[in-house]
């Protein structure tokens, strides 16, 4: 805790599971705030390699103690014109425990994208002890 009682924020990293093997994915930055998360990371998938980042900068927790994180991401080699391509879509944290000494974080979660959705997983370090 700070010096005026709030949590202060702290920063994990870890590749991710997605459901089936779809898609590889890393939590490049996952950071945790009091009631927001935000996110940057990368993956690959059939159409190439890919990186992804809060649109907002963060997701607020919700009623139903989830976040919901508006993603864009960004084909750097896949191109449409002079372009890369670029999508939108939504990442919900559905939980993120923390280990008490903070060193580890457990991801549950769910990618949500033009009517498809991945379910995934992960249990990421704390980025400082990389």
């Amino acid at each position: 805790m700070s010096e005026r009682g709030k949590i202060m924020s702290v920063a994990y990293s870890g590749e991710v599971e997605v459901e089936d093997n779809d898609f590889a994915m890393e939590f490049e930055r996952f950071i945790i705030r009091e009631n927001e998360i935000a996110i940057a990371g990368s993956g690959d998938d059939e159409d190439g390699a890919f990186k992804f980042e809060s649109l907002e900068g963060t997701g607020q927790k919700n009623e139903l103690g989830q976040y919901n994180i508006a993603i864009k991401f960004v084909y750097p080699d896949y191109r449409l014109g002079n372009k890369p391509w670029e999508g939108q879509g939504i990442i919900v944290i559905q939980s993120a425990e923390e280990t008490p000494k903070r060193q580890k974080c457990s991801v549950k979660g769910e990618w949500r994208q033009d009517g498809d959705s991945w379910k995934f997983m992960a249990t990421l370090e704390n980025f400082k002890e990389h």
